[in-house]
């Protein structure tokens, strides 16, 4: 949060300025993607009622899933500001 702040009140180059716009995109969408990713276990948690419909070990095995779903969706994203 530092480095965002202090590239909006500070001045640079203009190639300067897009290098730092990129990390600031990145850094914003790794947060996105890790609190995403953090959100899994109490949603995890509160489905826990799905045990009379389903196994836990393929309950646990959905939500292994989802959060290397995740990561992965958060790596392309990421990726795509090295455009």
């Amino acid at each position: 949060m530092v480095f965002l702040l202090q590239a909006y009140y500070l001045e640079f180059s203009p190639q300067a300025q897009a290098f730092i716009d990129n990390v600031n995109k990145t850094l914003i969408t790794i947060l996105i993607f890790w609190l995403l990713h953090q959100f899994i276990q109490p949603v995890a948690y509160l489905l826990g009622g799905l045990e009379k419909i389903l196994t836990r070990e393929l309950i646990n095995w959905i939500f292994k899933a989802l959060k290397i779903l995740i990561i992965i969706l958060g790596a392309a994203a990421v990726l795509d500001y090295g455009e």
